[in-house]
C-alpha cells in the first residue's frame, strides 16, 4: 500500500527509529515556545522522504494533494537537510547559526535534528532562544545621520550590526554607531 501510494519509499529500521524518535524532537521544540508554528505531520513526511529518488519524490505531492507550500518544502528538502547538516556539523559562530537557520521551515529544522542528533539540536535551541530575538538598536536614520548617503550600502550596514550583535562584538546603541562609523572609513574592510 505504501508503494502504490507514496513510491519510493524504502521501510528501515533507521527510518523507524527516526520516526519514533521525531515526537520527542517535536515535543522539544514545541517546549522551546518559539511562537513559530509547527506542523508536526509534515516532521513526519520529511523523515519518509529522506531516501527517496527526486524523481519518485516528484510524484507525492499531487498524491497528497500538498499545498505549494507543503509541496515545495517536501521537494527542497533534501538540499535543505544536506546544507543545514553540513553547517551545523561542526562549532560555528552565531552569525553562522543565525544565517543557516534564518528563513528555514520550523518542520525542516526539526527533522534535520531528528536525522543529525544532539549537536544540532542544540544550535537550534540556541537560535530559537537567543540569537532570533536580538536585533540592532540602530535603524536607517541613524547611519544616514551620521553621514551615510541613501542606497543599498545603509542595508549592508546594518546587516554587518546585526552579525556584529550575534556575536557579541557590540552590545549596545552606542557600540553600534562607533562601529558604523568604523565601516563607514573602511567600506570594503569585510564584504
Amino acid at each position: 500500500l505504501w508503494q502504490a501510494l507514496l513510491p519510493g519509499l524504502q521501510c528501515s529500521d533507521v527510518l523507524i527509529k527516526h520516526l519514533h524518535d521525531a515526537r520527542d524532537y517535536i515535543d522539544w521544540f514545541e517546549k522551546l515556545q518559539t511562537g513559530a508554528r509547527l506542523e508536526r505531520w509534515l516532521v513526519y513526511l520529511l523523515l519518509l522522504s529522506g531516501g527517496v529518488a527526486a524523481e519518485e519524490l516528484g510524484n507525492w505531492p499531487e498524491r497528497l494533494a500538498l499545498s505549494k507550500r507543503e509541496r515545495d518544502m517536501l521537494l527542497s528538502f533534501a538540499a535543505c537537510r544536506e546544507h543545514l547538516a553540513a553547517g551545523l556539523a561542526q562549532p560555528i559562530d552565531n552569525q553562522h547559526i543565525y544565517e543557516l537557520l534564518e528563513g528555514q521551515a520550523p518542520e525542516c529544522q526539526v527533522a534535520v535534528a531528528v536525522l543529525q542528533g544532539e549537536a544540532v539540536r542544540q544550535q537550534m535551541a540556541d537560535y530559537w532562544q537567543h540569537l532570533v530575538n536580538i536585533r540592532v538598536e540602530i535603524n536607517g536614520h541613524d547611519l544616514l545621520g551620521i553621514g551615510l548617503k541613501p542606497g543599498p550600502e545603509v542595508g549592508e550596514i546594518l546587516r554587518r550590526l546585526h552579525m556584529a550583535r550575534l556575536n557579541g562584538q557590540v552590545a549596545n546603541k552606542e557600540q553600534e554607531l562607533a562601529l558604523a562609523r568604523q565601516l563607514l572609513l573602511t567600506p570594503e574592510e569585510g564584504r
